[in-house]
């Protein structure tokens, strides 16, 4: 096993809202300092169930990076639980990472620096 590779206390956070499931869902993106997939954090505004199990999977891919999973690996084992709000998370993660090595954008102009919360 690898050696968890920590974020530094205070990052900068990218956060993209979506719609899953009929559920709003806000995604919080944490990188390494050279662009890889550190944390993901999903939080839906209404307690429930799905809302709870989607952020304890969050955290748990979350860890994988932390261990050196790279995002293609952790988003592949999920790929036939695409149905599920951190499938759609990880795809979308994809998705602007696609336009970011394009155009050189960010996720989202709703970045945020700051100390994590979680």
């Amino acid at each position: 096993m690898t050696d968890r590779e920590r974020l530094p206390d205070r990052r900068g956070a990218e956060l993209v809202d979506f719609e899953h499931g009929g559920r709003p869902w806000t995604l919080t993106v944490g990188r390494f300092a050279d662009g890889r997939v550190g944390e993901v954090f999903l939080d839906t505004p209404k307690a429930s169930a799905i809302g709870e199990i989607a952020a304890d999977a969050a955290i748990a891919a979350s860890v994988a990076f932390q261990h050196g999973a790279p995002l293609e690996t952790v988003r592949h084992a999920l790929a036939d639980r695409r149905a599920g709000p951190l499938g759609a998370a990880l795809a979308l993660i994809d998705a602007y990472q696609a336009q970011h090595n394009r155009s050189g954008l960010l996720m989202t102009p709703q970045t945020q620096q700051g100390k994590a919360t979680r």
